[in-house]
This record gives structure tokens, C-alpha cells and sequence, in this order.
């Protein structure tokens, strides 16, 4: 808030600030919950430590929290929240400590906390999309059917919100060619196709196996669109 109150443009200060902010309130809320589970052991807390008065939320929905407060304070200023650093630090966050089912959470929240908050769907797919195509750690091996996941989130919230409107051109603004959205699906049904071959347990099969149908069946989806648009009643 005091980079946005004093028009301060350090990309590089800012993500380095977007990180330790959710690292601490990660490690605040897993502290409150330790305080908690002592509490309720009937065990002392430690010396000035308030006494809890209820089980405290999940990590990533405290970090949910202080990305949606800063965002609606900002105006979602390009400046202040970078989405094509500040998403792929929330998926990295979410990968890193454990904040996906094995907890409860819902796997797209990473992809969700920013189309709730009206995020363009075409921003937020080429940031996926670049996650998907670089490899690199923490987005390496098995762990691309997560990116995977997100990617098809993302697509599928963009073709739901075009049904809605009969047109390309929505609340998301343009998504880039259709085209390319079917290349992109077909690269990540390839690579589902990989990690499912490499699967040595029947559950990660069935995940990957249903991962995989998934993108299939949206791809079909997004090719029929492409067919109207070509065929120009998408528009009229």
C-alpha cells in the first residue's frame, strides 16, 4: 500500500515484497494453528500469546485474503499486482507448502483468487502457459498436470463466459486466437499423455487419466468454436 500510495515502480522490490508477504502469512497462520491445537490440548501457550477463540483458516485462504484486500485497495494497479509474477508466485506457494487437496483446498484456488477478481482470462492463460513451457521448479515432472489443471480452469472459464455472451469479446476481453488455445490444449493432452505413461500406481493413473479427458473434452469444445467463428455467426 505505501508502493501504491507513492507511485513506486520497482517490479523487482515489489515481487520480492509480494513473496515475503506470502511467506509470513503462511507462517503466521501455521503458528495460530499450532497455538490452537495447544489450546485444545488444554496445554500453556507461551508467555503473551493471546488465547485463541477459534480455529484459525487455512494458510492459502489467509494469503486469498491479503491478495484480494490489496487488489480491490489498489485498483488492481498493473504496478502494485503484477499478475504475471504475482500468479506464478501464488502457484509455486501453493505447490511448495502443501496448500492443494492433501488440506482440503480446492486445486484451481491459485487460478480461482484471480478470476474472482475479474482478471482477464487472456492474461492469465499466457501466464500459464509460459509456466507450462518453461519447466522449471517447482513446475517440473508430474507436477505440470497441476499447471495442466489450471490451464484448463482458466480455458474453461473463458469458453463458460463466452456461451454466456455469444461473443469472443466479453468481460475477459480478447483471449488471442482460438487457434492458439487449441494448440495449447493439445500440448498439455500430450503432456498428460506423458505423465500418465510414467505413473506406477493405479491412483495416479486414474488422475492423470481423467486430467487428460478433461482437456480433450474442452479442446473439442474450443475447435467447434473456432468452426463458427470461421464460419462468421459468432459475431452477428
Amino acid at each position: 500500500m505505501i508502493f501504491h500510495a507513492a507511485d513506486y515502480q520497482n517490479p523487482r522490490v515489489i515481487a520480492d515484497t509480494w513473496e515475503n508477504l506470502i511467506t509470513e502469512t503462511h507462517f503466521e497462520v501455521v503458528q495460530r494453528h499450532q497455538y490452537w491445537e495447544m489450546h485444545r490440548a488444554g496445554e500453556a501457550l507461551p508467555e503473551n500469546t493471546p488465547i485463541p477463540t477459534g480455529e484459525p483458516p487455512m494458510p492459502y485462504e489467509s494469503v486469498t485474503s491479503q491478495i484480494h484486500d490489496i487488489a480491490h485497495r489498489t485498483s488492481l494497479d498493473s504496478l502494485i499486482f503484477p499478475v504475471d509474477t504475482l500468479l506464478p508466485l501464488v502457484c509455486a506457494y501453493a505447490i511448495n507448502h502443501g496448500q492443494d487437496t492433501s488440506i482440503g483446498a480446492d486445486p484451481n484456488w491459485p487460478v480461482l483468487v484471480f478470476l474472482h477478481l475479474g482478471v482477464p482470462h487472456t492474461l492469465l492463460v499466457h501466464v500459464l502457459e509460459g509456466l507450462f513451457d518453461a519447466q522449471e521448479a517447482p513446475f517440473t515432472g508430474k507436477r505440470r498436470k497441476l499447471v495442466v489443471v489450471w490451464i484448463h480452469t482458466a480455458v474453461d472459464a473463458w469458453v463458460k463466459q463466452v456461451e454466456r455472451h455469444g461473443s469472443l469479446a466479453g468481460k475477459g476481453g480478447e483471449m488471442g486466437t482460438i487457434n492458439r488455445v487449441i494448440d495449447l490444449l493439445g500440448r498439455c493432452d500430450e503432456a498428460m499423455t506423458q505423465i500418465s505413461a510414467g505413473t506406477r500406481n493405479n491412483a495416479d493413473g486414474e488422475e492423470a487419466m481423467h486430467i487428460r479427458q478433461g482437456v480433450r473434452s474442452l479442446k473439442r469444445v474450443v475447435e467447434s468454436m473456432a468452426v463458427v467463428e470461421a464460419q462468421g455467426s459468432l459475431y452477428r
